[in-house]
């Protein structure tokens, strides 16, 4: 009995959906355009400088290649917080005092299966860009050989000066209108379907009244030559 309320509940849910789809298509309208309008007049484009580093490390017997490389993961981030630390970022800071530094606008990663790393910074200036990241770059490596006692870390590529100005992805944008527009939609009509006090066919009226339906009339409408009902 209960599936079968569950299986009813559902197919009405269905049938308010597509007698009132232009509910859905104003609001997929509406986010579509906003998401547009957010992305091509709000977000700001920006340039992505990065440098490669190599870092080195003898293979002891204790210490086999194939180990080396599963701590690359755990190595990208002591290099992330070392290249967004104070200690490296004040010095960077010191030499270019008029350059505002985003500590969430640097980046190290790393190439799999290698010792390989890469450090990014984004800015909206290609030149500041490419040379942020390489003073980091070169702050870092210092910082790295003092505090690790180790020097086993080299500059492969400096950062070049990006060409193309990057805003993100934006399909990401226009699949999130999607969902908003989805997910508005569906409360709007829910909202809707709650506050209709309306008795639309004996279904509604059986909800709300515990009477038994004896007989409808039927609605009957007459027109004259100039599509006029009559009585």
């Amino acid at each position: 009995m209960d599936n079968e309320k569950t299986s009813l509940g559902i197919e009405k849910i269905i049938k308010i959906f597509l007698e009132k789809w232009y509910i859905f298509v104003a609001l997929l309208v509406a986010c579509v355009a906003a998401c547009t309008i957010y992305y091509f007049f709000v977000v700001e484009e920006y340039y992505v400088a990065t440098t490669t580093i190599y870092v080195t490390e003898e293979v002891t017997d204790e210490k086999n290649e194939n180990t080396e490389l599963m701590v690359n993961e755990k190595r990208a981030k002591d290099y992330k917080i070392i290249a967004t630390s104070n200690r490296v970022l004040g010095k960077v800071r010191e030499k270019f005092p008029k350059v505002s530094i985003n500590p969430a606008n640097i980046s190290v990663n790393e190439y799999p299966d290698t010792r390989i790393f890469k450090l990014s910074v984004k800015h909206g200036n290609p030149f500041v860009a490419a040379t942020i990241a390489d003073e980091i770059t070169n702050v870092m490596i210092g910082e790295v050989e003092d505090i690790i006692s180790k020097n086993n870390i080299k500059v492969i590529d400096y950062a070049a000066t990006p060409t193309v100005p990057q805003k993100g992805n934006v399909y990401v944008y226009y699949v999130l209108a999607i969902v908003a527009a989805l997910f508005l939609d569906l409360m709007v009509i829910l909202l809707l379907e709650i506050f209709d006090n309306k008795v639309k066919g004996p279904e509604d009226y059986s909800e709300r009244f515990d009477i038994p339906i004896i007989g409808m009339i039927p609605r009957h409408d007459t027109y004259d030559d100039y599509e006029k009902r009559k009585y």
